[in-house]
């Protein structure tokens, strides 16, 4: 079984970095809690992409069980 997910939003592209950021950077880096965000999406979802569609942006997340 799959579920394919797709978000658009309107705001800042998201990233999928590979480490979470460091408690100073979440408390020090206006950007942190993004890229927080990014790394938790990354590792709940089988895969995680970002993309432009127009003047929005996009998350696809795809769960495989």
């Amino acid at each position: 079984m799959r579920l394919d997910l797709s978000v658009l939003y309107s705001g800042q592209p998201m990233a999928f970095p590979d480490r979470a950021p460091t408690a100073d950077e979440l408390m020090n880096d206006d950007d942190a809690m993004g890229r927080m965000a990014g790394w938790l999406v990354r590792n709940l979802a089988d895969r995680a992409t970002a993309f432009r569609r127009g003047d929005e942006q996009g998350v696809l997340l795809r769960f495989e069980g």
